[in-house]
């Protein structure tokens, strides 16, 4: 049974964590000197530019979903290896850094009673809300990170590669649904994304004392 109130709560961390995410990269590279993404309007934190539909939709429906990737151009950066790395881990870091900043908004807004001065209902959703914008971004920071191409951390390996390689290794990007979908049958996404991703989010709630919070995921 879909569950309307779920979805709610779940759009606006996905919504801040893809814009964000996705305007850490554009920002990256156009600092490094690639104007591709500032060309295509992706220099940006409004959410608008960075939605893809389908994936919007799925969000939705399903709970995840995914942002339109920004469009680089390696071409243009100086140190086109380094540069390309550092412009791939903007985006995950960027997440991080989100789950870390939701976690000190929910902090301070116990330690002045705010959520309980707007009452209790209203009060209990935006803590639910901000909880559930942590583990979102954990997860995007967790999940972009592995090596499957095309997400991010596969744009890592390949730079540390020989040319040849990278070449053959990025070449796999075309079974990437099938690597994606096999995770998720064999049940092996709990240990490789799941597992991970609890670890960082508890670390979060235990530095902030905010452990109860383990609920938005139960």
């Amino acid at each position: 049974m879909f569950d309307l109130q779920g979805a709610l709560l779940l759009v606006p961390g996905f919504l801040i964590g893809f814009a964000f995410h996705e305007f850490a990269h554009a920002f990256a590279a156009d600092k490094l000197g690639d104007p591709t993404p500032r060309m295509q309007g992706r220099l940006t934190i409004e959410p608008w530019p960075h939605i893809d539909i389908f994936g919007f939709i799925t969000l939705l429906l399903v709970g995840f979903g995914w942002a339109k990737p920004v469009q680089i151009d390696p071409r243009n950066f100086k140190n086109p290896k380094r540069d390309d790395i550092i412009v791939s881990l903007a985006g995950p870091l960027t997440n991080l850094a989100l789950a870390i900043m939701f976690g000190i908004i929910v902090f301070v807004l116990r330690q002045y009673n705010i959520m309980g001065s707007i009452g209790d209902k209203p009060g209990y959703y935006l803590e639910e809300m901000l909880g559930k914008a942590i583990w979102i971004n954990v997860l995007l920071f967790i999940f972009n990170l592995l090596p499957i191409p095309p997400l991010d951390g596969s744009h890592v390996v390949a730079n540390l590669l020989p040319y040849h390689w990278a070449i053959k290794y990025m070449s796999f990007q075309v079974y990437s649904l099938l690597v994606l979908a096999t995770l998720i049958i064999t049940k092996a996404y709990v240990y490789i994304v799941m597992l991970p991703s609890l670890m960082v989010f508890t670390s979060i709630l235990d530095v902030f004392r905010l452990g109860d919070l383990i609920r938005v995921i139960m």
